[in-house]
């Protein structure tokens, strides 16, 4: 068939070629003939220049294939037409361009046998034209609409209507979504407010925060840089927009132009178009069209806000005034009634669920009192206190800080935690709470409203007027307080002025008549003169016996001084000469003006008589002060000289008033600071007495020095007392009396070495018996001709043993004999018995007495005079064993060691003998007291002293199972 046409074409077109081609070639038109298969015969060249295809792609196809598929059966109905006409006026359709673009062609033909002639003309630029023009008026006409349906529409109806319109957008510009979008207030979120979706399509969230991150390219392109986002696809958007296309591909987006829309310099809003089911191209004519459009809407959201904002603010005044208008002029003891009524008039108008109303309490800093509560709802009970640091610790610190609490209990910050699970135990969903503070920041309260049914959002303006409306309680509740207080004040004064015994008045400026008068006054009269006063009488309607007309002018000019010298203070003695009273006037002013005097009048009769006995005393108490014979100082905190007796007066020589402001070193010791001994600097940390003694050697005197504190009601030292007492007979006695003891124990010890004379000569026997025996040994190996080396070496270490033991017994015998008794010495405890131990075992041997030790290890050291400790371990030793002269008794000594209190040192020597008698063991440390028929008694008294000398402490007591044992403690090191 496509053979045939090749060959029929040409042969057709052969034979009118000659009028044909000069026609074609000349026509701007797009000229063709066709035959009635559909197929192009003859074709001018501007199909050529218009479509881009070539003659014989032209003329090879059905030009039906060229027609856009929209527009075919039209072109095949006008087609079969043609039989029945002469020519078709008037048809157009669309012809595909080899780019795959469409242009759109005007025809005239007319059909003549097979053929059919044609004319065509490219008319795309006027379609365009015509469409954008139809588009133009359709959009016009939507504006024209939209402002006069805004215009007329109820508040509660502009979201329908601008719905409505977006619809109406969704149409004109084909598209699947159509919406408006608005930027919250502080830029990190935005919402979409009003949306068209086409049919079919889900939808999108609506009035639901959606966060910048989620689409951070277009955001940053919209709502910071103030510009255009548009994209045909998807793919069209950059690398830095790759989450931007993760989120429009989860909502279906494929192409969308999103214009922002800018007010007062930044963008609130942002209108939008999308296509979902095809990618779609965005003329420029679209982006001023839709910004117009978006305009139009956000003119119409801020006038209905606007209008919103008016008649809340309408509302709220006309609340406020009714509010305000309950607590003007009403006593204090209504105001509780009228907050209650007026947290009800609140909740109605608001729509709030639950009011409450917080005051502190006196049961502690944190602890709030629930004095008044609006719940008509009903609910979990509030409890009456609670500790507002516990249950809601968060918004203590806010409304303490002055800042408002206004949240979604389920979106508050994490350190709320625990206010939100008490929250949630109320099924308390918005809180909105306000601190009610006075001037001085001080928190007197809080008001709180609350919804529990469902979420409440708490715009800024609603909380600027809500803290006018907290003033306002806070006001009444000062005013309450403060009338409260004023009246409890006033209760106060009147009961203050009646309870005293002093007379207090005041009279008027012009006659000096009573304005007031206590009862005291009342009485003095009435009691004194006989007279009973009134208000209104002056010194002249109270004359009258005693009150003279002379006492009378008296008083007239007391009152006429105080009005022209000011306030002054007088003793006046009463008419009848038997008291005296201390007068004090003054001005009562009001504004700058005088309008009364008021007089205060003390009964001072029997304060004169003290004053007497006062002074009478100083005088007394300074002869006494005089008369102690030691020196006494009174010193100030600086350690200056504030007051002396008559001794130190003497001692010093000089006048009372060269002495007087000295520094007490100064004039002691003629030093700048108080020196190392002086006890006044030690005294001033501890607040107690401290002393120390100090020897004078320009005097040749031994003084105490001794201070005492003198505190004040603050317990802070006022005064020191200095005392300086002459010592020095009692030093000489001392050191007489430390020269007889120290004798004495020397005694006690000759005599205890006396004692153990037999037995101390058998311990010293041992060691010389084995030296002279080894001796001879020794000599024997010498002389024999067999001498061995080793055994002689065995032999001489024997007698170097045997010799240091009887040096060790010698040593020890001459320490305890020795008149000098050393000095203190560091020492192991363990160590000092053990040779102690050594001195007494052949005494111990002889009794046929078993000496065990108990001995702790890592004791303290301690720090002793050695020949003194040891003599009294053995005097204990001694009367340990005289106590188990009974054969039938066990003859054993313990001595044991140990550490108490962690640095003390505990020794024990416990026997089993006859023990102690009760009625005699209080006694046995005292000096002469012996239960001996041989003994001095001076044994124990002496041990208690050198124990006592070295900081320690001795005792006895009574075993339970027989014997007794001594104790000594002694300070570690």
């Amino acid at each position: 068939m496509q053979r045939r046409r090749k060959k029929r074409t040409p042969e057709i077109f052969y034979e009118k070629n000659e009028e044909l081609d000069q026609f074609f070639s000349v026509s701007l038109d797009l000229l063709c003939v066709a035959d009635i298969d559909g197929y192009f015969v003859r074709i001018s060249p501007s199909f050529e220049r218009v479509l881009g295809y070539t003659m014989e792609e032209l003329t090879t196809q059905p030009f039906l294939d060229f027609v856009h598929p929209e527009d075919r059966d039209a072109t095949k109905g006008t087609l079969a037409t043609l039989g029945l006409q002469k020519r078709r006026l008037g048809f157009a359709n669309r012809y595909r361009c080899k780019d795959g673009t469409y242009r759109w062609l005007e025809w005239r033909f007319v059909r003549s046998g097979n053929k059919i002639y044609a004319a065509a003309r490219d008319i795309t630029e006027r379609k365009i034209a015509e469409k954008s023009l139809r588009e133009r008026l359709a959009f016009e006409q939507l504006l024209s609409d939209l402002s006069a349906g805004m215009t007329k529409a109820a508040l509660d109806r502009i979201d329908q209507e601008i719905v409505a319109a977006l619809r109406k957008v969704l149409e004109l510009f084909r598209v699947d979504h159509c919406g408006l979008l608005q930027v919250s207030p502080d830029h990190t979120s935005w919402r979409i407010t009003h949306i068209a979706v086409a049919e079919g399509l889900p939808p999108l969230p609506v009035n639901t925060d959606l966060s910048a991150a989620l689409v951070p390219y277009g955001y940053k392109r919209i709502v910071e840089e103030q510009k255009v986002w548009v994209y045909a696809s998807l793919n069209d958007l950059p690398t830095e927009a790759d989450t931007d296309k993760r989120t429009l591909k989860g909502w279906g987006i494929q192409s969308a132009i999103n214009i922002p829309i800018v007010v007062g310099g930044s963008v609130e809003y942002s209108m939008t178009i999308a296509a979902n089911r095809e990618e779609h191209t965005w003329p420029d004519e679209y982006i001023s069209r839709l910004r117009m459009l978006g305009e139009v809407f956000v003119n119409v959201l801020e006038r209905r806000q606007i209008r919103v904002e008016l008649e809340e603010r309408l509302q709220f005044e006309k609340l406020l005034s009714g509010i305000s208008g309950r607590f003007v002029n009403i006593p204090p003891e209504q105001v509780d009634l009228e907050i209650g009524e007026a947290l009800r008039m609140i909740c109605e108008n608001y729509g709030f669920d639950v009011a409450n109303f917080w005051q502190p309490s006196d049961l502690g800093p944190t602890i709030v009192a629930l004095t008044h509560l609006f719940r008509p709802l009903g609910g979990p009970p509030f409890p009456e206190r609670i500790d507002a640091q516990d249950m809601f610790p968060w918004c203590l610190r806010e409304l303490r800080s002055g800042r408002a609490v206004a949240v979604s209990t389920e979106e508050v910050p994490a350190e709320a935690v625990r206010d939100q699970e008490m929250w949630r135990y109320y099924c308390i969903k918005s809180a909105f709470i306000f601190p009610l503070s006075t001037g001085k920041g001080e928190l007197v309260g809080a008001l709180g409203f609350n919804t529990t049914r469902e979420k409440r959002s708490w715009p800024d303006e609603l909380v600027k007027r809500f803290q006018v409306l907290a003033q306002i309680f806070t006001n009444a509740l000062a005013r309450k307080q403060s009338e409260a207080a004023a009246t409890e004040a006033q209760s106060r004064i009147t009961a203050l002025v009646e309870s005293t015994d002093d007379m207090i008045w005041s009279v008027d400026p012009e006659r000096f008549g009573l304005l007031t008068f206590n009862s005291a006054l009342s009485d003095y009269f009435l009691r004194g003169l006989g007279l009973k006063i009134t208000l209104g009488m002056s010194p002249e309607d109270m004359v009258g016996g005693a009150f003279t007309p002379l006492v009378a002018e008296r008083w007239r000019q007391f009152y006429l001084r105080a009005l022209r010298e000011g306030p002054f203070t007088e003793e006046y003695v009463t008419s009848a000469g038997t008291n005296v009273l201390l007068l004090s006037l003054n001005l009562l002013k009001r504004s700058g003006e005088v309008f009364g005097i008021s007089v205060f009048g003390k009964d001072i009769t029997e304060r004169k008589a003290m004053d007497e006995k006062i002074r009478k005393a100083a005088r007394e108490w300074q002869g006494t002060f005089d008369s102690i014979p030691d020196l006494v100082m009174i010193l100030d905190r600086e350690c200056r000289i504030v007051r002396i007796n008559a001794a130190a007066r003497h001692y010093f020589g000089l006048p009372t008033e060269e002495i007087i402001g000295v520094h007490c070193y100064t004039l002691m010791h003629g030093q700048e600071k108080p020196p190392d001994f002086c006890p006044f600097v030690k005294m001033m940390e501890s607040k107690e007495h401290e002393e120390t003694e100090t020897y004078d050697e320009t005097r040749d005197i031994w003084f105490r020095i001794s201070t005492d504190p003198i505190v004040n009601d603050n317990g802070e030292i006022g005064r020191v007392i200095y005392t300086f007492k002459d010592i020095t007979e009692h030093k000489r006695a001392e050191a007489e009396a430390f020269a007889a003891r120290r004798e004495l124990w020397r005694t006690d010890r000759l005599l205890r070495m006396g004692e153990l004379t037999a037995s101390l000569a058998h311990e010293l026997n041992q060691p010389l018996t084995s030296i002279l025996s080894n001796a001879k040994a020794a000599i024997r190996f010498i002389k024999s001709d067999r001498m061995d080396m080793n055994e002689l070496i065995e032999i001489l270490e024997d007698i170097a043993k045997d010799d240091k033991r009887a040096g060790d017994i010698i040593r020890s015998l001459r320490s305890m004999l020795r008149p000098e008794e050393g000095e203190q010495e560091v020492v192991d405890i363990n160590n000092l018995l053990g040779e102690t131990i050594a001195l007494f075992n052949s005494e111990a041997i002889i009794r046929n007495i078993r000496i065990e030790t108990r001995f702790a290890g890592s004791l303290p050291s301690v720090e002793v005079n050695r020949t003194q400790l040891q003599q009294v371990v053995i005097n204990l030793l001694m009367n340990a064993a005289e106590s188990m002269m009974d054969e039938h008794r066990p003859k054993k000594i313990i001595l044991e060691t140990r550490t108490i209190d962690r640095d003390r040192v505990r020794v024990a020597v416990r026997d089993f003998g006859s023990g102690i008698d009760e009625q005699e063991l209080g006694r046995i440390f005292e000096p002469f007291f012996t239960t001996k028929r041989s003994g001095l008694g001076m044994g124990l008294s002496l041990a208690r002293s050198i124990i006592e000398a070295q900081a320690g402490h001795i005792r006895a007591e009574n075993n339970p199972d027989g014997g007794a044992t001594f104790y000594f403690e002694l300070p570690g090191l």
